[in-house]
């Protein structure tokens, strides 16, 4: 049996806060499931270096793969980036912020400013992470027998 979507939308779930996703899960969990679908179908082909295989059942909602831990983290993160990606693309949520202490407001433009650094930051670890992925679970033997192209 495969590791459920579920499991992965878990560990998403923990590292985003948005009222929104909070309330879809509340009054639609399945509503929300089709939702992080489709998050988790933008960021699978960027985990190109995955050691284990991302072949879905989309009707069973089913990994072919039990993934490690690891691997589910990993989707997690890049379904982050995809979801900032979102956040940052969808006008209508330029919300203003306000500061309690002395009232000041920032522009819209400034919480944009805000989102598409994060979203930087966040594709940049993500990059790193992955990086780190690769060379971590590489075939290094080649490599020490002098054969330097695959």
């Amino acid at each position: 049996m495969g590791t459920p979507f579920t499991d992965v939308f878990d560990l998403f779930l923990t590292k985003v806060q948005d009222y929104r996703l909070n309330t879809l899960y509340n009054t639609s969990p399945n509503d929300l499931t089709i939702y992080l679908q489709g998050f988790l179908i933008n960021a699978l082909p960027l985990f190109y270096n995955c050691n284990q295989s991302l072949a879905k059942n989309n009707t069973t909602q089913l990994f072919t793969a039990d993934l490690a831990e690891e691997n589910q983290v990993m989707i997690a993160d890049l379904m982050v980036e995809k979801w900032l990606g979102k956040e940052l693309l969808n006008v209508t949520q330029m919300n203003l912020t306000v500061q309690d202490r002395d009232f000041k407001s920032h522009s819209a433009d400034k919480n944009m400013e805000g989102k598409a650094k994060r979203l930087i930051e966040k594709r940049e670890q993500n990059a790193q992470a992955l990086v780190d992925y690769g060379y971590k679970y590489n075939n290094w033997s080649d490599w020490f027998n002098g054969t330097f192209v695959v």
